[in-house]
């Protein structure tokens, strides 16, 4: 099936393409993820299923974790 979209307003458009290159996908695929995502979910999220979307958002994190310890410590550090 082939839906059309006219007069999409540039910064839609922009932000679309953005995502889509986030995520690795064409134009017509960051679409329709999107749309899947508002008013194609048919069942609730598990919590197998966030748990797995945090972990691979956590997997991109360049650095250190923000730890209890860690948060510790640059406390510490800014008030010697």
């Amino acid at each position: 099936m082939t839906i059309t979209l006219k007069n999409v307003p540039k910064p839609l458009h922009q932000k679309l393409k953005k995502r889509a290159s986030l995520h690795k996908r064409s134009l017509n695929q960051e679409a329709i993820a999107c749309l899947e995502e508002t008013v194609g979910a048919t069942r609730p999220v598990t919590v197998d299923e966030l748990l797995g979307r945090f972990e691979k958002l956590r997997s991109r994190i360049k650095g250190p974790l923000l730890t209890e310890d860690f948060l510790e410590k640059a406390v510490n550090k800014g008030r010697a």
